[in-house]
């Protein structure tokens, strides 16, 4: 992911490139403090991801969005 937000918007108000970011940085240094905290006060999270594909379909760098969604959900608990 390069953060540049083509995939948006998503229809579930997710904001992919910050989930994306986080997960990036979790995948990195562990999803604990300030990442971790970064991550809980989105206002929707990877969780809430109903799998449409909209996102992919939008993606000019073939992201595989729906399965960072499911990555992110399982490291982050949401």
């Amino acid at each position: 992911c390069m953060y540049c937000n083509h995939c948006l918007p998503c229809p579930a108000g997710i904001d992919i490139a910050y989930v994306n970011r986080y997960l990036d940085a979790g995948r990195q240094q562990g999803a604990t403090g300030t990442i971790r905290a970064h991550y809980e006060a989105l206002a929707a999270h990877a969780g809430d991801c109903v799998s449409c594909g909209a996102c992919e379909g939008r993606c000019p760098f073939g992201v595989p969005v729906r399965e960072r969604m499911a990555e992110a959900k399982a490291l982050f608990g949401q």
